[in-house]
């Protein structure tokens, strides 16, 4: 059984059965395309998907057919299962001057661009980490190790319309 889940809890079955591989050439079959379809409904009204389905079935091939379909560069980070919630937005890095930094990862990288980033492994994700994504895909905004706050375009002009009202007002 392979689903399409939305990030309010909803899914959708969009094939029960043996799933049939994708070759590396990417022939899409009619299970691949229903697939598709569901997908393209989900982000024409601002919802993500999660697909589930068994190893070698064509997740990957699925979301970056999709991806290459709407013009998006999809960045894959890997999960897994010691996968701290610092390291699904962050990563430790160094300055020129051998400082501590912190750099954005894949996943925040894609939000701030606007693109799409495959996050490959969700099951594998412990409780507490996968907890901390419902923030930034449903509010769209999350706050970061560094003490900043990220916060997506729109959550962001809105902020910036209080703050211009507040300013006329005065």
């Amino acid at each position: 059984e392979v689903r399409v889940g939305f990030s309010d809890g909803s899914s959708h079955v969009v094939h029960s059965g043996p799933a049939e591989p994708i070759s590396t050439g990417l022939t899409i079959s009619q299970f691949h395309e229903e697939l598709l379809a569901g997908m393209f409904q989900s982000h024409s009204v601002g919802r993500h998907s999660v697909i589930v389905g068994p190893p070698g079935c064509g997740k990957t091939c699925v979301v970056r057919e999709f991806a290459a379909r709407l013009g998006y560069r999809p960045e894959t980070q890997h999960l897994y299962s010691d996968m701290t919630t610092r390291d699904l937005f962050m990563r430790r890095g160094t300055d020129a001057f051998g400082d501590t930094v912190w750099e954005p990862g894949p996943l925040l990288r894609a939000a701030r661009e606007g693109n799409m980033v495959i996050l490959d492994g969700l099951d594998q994700l412990p409780t507490g980490a996968l907890n901390v994504l419902h923030p930034l895909l449903i509010d769209g905004e999350v706050a970061l190790q560094d003490g900043s706050v990220y916060k997506s375009a729109d959550a962001y002009e809105l902020i910036r319309a209080e703050v211009l009202a507040e300013v006329e007002a005065s």
